[in-house]
């Protein structure tokens, strides 16, 4: 059973009862050549813990994992420069990625996208040809990918639009190939960049690296900031969905529409897995799931959270409410 709350009242305190809770202190981020062998781990445990998701999370399984060997092989890569943030420029709310040309920051795409398209290709049957065509644009352009990229981090609908007519392929089948294989490079300038941007003041509700939604958020001890703190002296973190960085937000505030009237939003959670919220805002109808991870030995990776939240995706769309970052999985889950 699934219970509502308004946002006034999640000061109370309550139960851990996740598998993995325990009082003990979280482990700090993971070394590059630990990423691999800790995200299998992970999806493991996720696995054991919630055999449902088995249908959902098997194609993207392999996805991750070669994404997750390629970020290993970018981390072990010399240190490349990377922009200096434009202060006036984030301020207005100009997301750093936004006018960069990436291809300059990027080493050799060609060895990763081929692993990435072939690990696509495999993960889902139907789109190993589609895969096949941008591998072959690929070979005749050295640049594409590193245009593609561009792209998707510009969010420009009409150039996805123009290259998938022009390959026979669906303007949204192009759009998630290219996310998914294109994804740990997108991963690896974001955990490059991130400490460009952590000191800087962003209160948007799309990521200050690339500009993308959140596909989920957690909730973490943090220190004593009045403006941050309500239950637990939860910190609110919300998880990039296309470059996985992670910025912390308010915890009454709507992400997408920026709305911090308490009276108009509210949670939903069930009373047995009461660490396990969406978040639902009445003024915009847009929802966010949420993890609560203040008692877990180890948060679970990013990319991880909103296949563990999958459940609160149909309850949320069932109500009305839509994502902010509608990914295969949360249409997926209520097809």
């Amino acid at each position: 059973m699934v219970m509502e709350k308004p946002l006034r009242s999640i000061g109370a305190a309550f139960p851990s009862q996740h598998p993995d809770v325990q009082r003990k202190p979280m482990k700090s981020e993971t070394p590059a050549n630990d990423i691999v062998s800790s995200l299998k781990d992970q999806i493991q445990r996720l696995e054991e813990r919630k055999p449902s998701l088995k249908e959902v999370l098997d194609p993207f399984k392999g996805i991750m994992i070669a994404g997750a060997e390629l970020r290993a092989e970018l981390e072990a890569l010399p240190g490349s420069e990377m922009p200096s943030p434009d202060p006036i420029r984030l301020s207005a709310g100009v997301p750093l990625l936004a006018d960069v040309e990436l291809k300059k920051m990027l080493p050799d795409l060609k060895a990763g996208i081929k692993k990435m398209l072939t690990a696509v290709g495999t993960a889902f049957p139907p789109l190993k040809e589609d895969a096949a065509r941008l591998l072959a644009r690929a070979d005749e352009d050295s640049d594409a990918p590193a245009v593609w990229l561009e792209t998707l981090v510009r969010n420009e609908q009409e150039t996805i639009s123009e290259l998938a007519e022009d390959m026979g392929l669906e303007p949204e089948t192009l759009r998630f190939v290219l996310e998914q294989a294109l994804k740990p490079y997108l991963q690896w300038l974001a955990h490059s960049l991130a400490r460009q941007v952590e000191e800087i003041v962003w209160d948007k509700g799309y990521c200050p690296i690339c500009g993308a939604y959140p596909d989920s958020s957690y909730l973490k001890k943090g220190d004593a900031e009045q403006e941050f703190l309500m239950a637990h002296g939860g910190q609110r973190w919300l998880h990039c969905a296309m470059c996985g960085h992670e910025w912390r937000m308010r915890r009454i505030h709507c992400p997408y529409c920026g709305n911090e009237d308490a009276e108009s939003m509210e949670y939903l959670a069930a009373k047995e897995t009461p660490q396990e919220r969406v978040y639902v805002c009445h003024k915009c109808n847009k929802y966010l799931t949420c993890l609560d991870t203040s008692e877990l030995i180890e948060k679970p990776p990013g990319d991880l959270i909103p296949f563990e939240l999958l459940h609160l995706d149909v309850i949320a769309q069932q109500k009305g409410f839509a994502p902010l970052a509608w990914r295969h999985w949360n249409r997926m889950s209520v097809s």
